[in-house]
């Protein structure tokens, strides 16, 4: 869905986009690929989603950008033969698209919107600050604090808030996700 020519003469640019285009998007997905999505999803969620009392994994564990992403674009595939507004490349800008064509209650987009910005903007703090991969969150208040400041979380109870928000978060995108992809899987096409 994401590739892109970086350099080419142009005519071989309009071909290849065109041909990417009509492979990603020429027909749609079907219910039964739908749940292909949701099972590789949850399969990845569970092998490589690693999580334990110590760390929170805030790309593919529950709740994650990952749950946000995979939404996102298994609603590309299934409408995008139908609507050239959802053949874009970034997260926030189809959850926008999808937003406006109805695809996805305002209220839904918007939570995911918020929640997706807010989930990277973490990620993007813990690359900058840890020596830790991007996606693992700390859940010691000692480790945590430094970050949870930083993120806007100030004072002694800093680390418990930003925590509990980012649960409610998580929580958020993830009953958001599991609506969708079992109404997609109910949807006839």
């Amino acid at each position: 869905m994401r590739a892109r020519v970086i350099a080419s003469d142009v005519e071989l640019s309009r071909l290849v986009e065109a041909t990417r285009e009509e492979f990603v998007f020429g027909r749609g997905l079907s219910v039964a690929q739908v749940a292909e999505i949701a099972a590789m999803r949850a399969r990845m969620e569970h092998e490589i989603g690693a999580e334990d009392k110590t760390r929170l994994n805030i790309k593919q564990g529950h709740g994650g950008l990952v749950d946000v992403e995979f939404l996102a674009q298994m609603m590309a595939l299934r409408y995008g033969h139908r609507h050239r507004e959802l053949r874009v490349r970034d997260t926030i800008g189809l959850l926008g698209a999808l937003d406006k064509l109805g695809l996805l209650v305002h209220a839904d987009a918007a939570t995911l919107q918020d929640d997706y910005l807010f989930l990277s903007r973490l990620e993007n703090r813990l690359r900058i600050e840890s020596d830790q991969p991007a996606w693992a969150l700390p859940t010691s208040p000692v480790a945590l604090r430094p970050l949870a400041r930083r993120m806007g979380f100030e004072g002694a109870d800093g680390a418990a808030r930003l925590l509990r928000e980012l649960a409610e978060r998580r929580d958020r995108i993830r009953t958001i996700f599991e609506r969708h992809f079992a109404t997609e899987q109910t949807r006839a096409e």
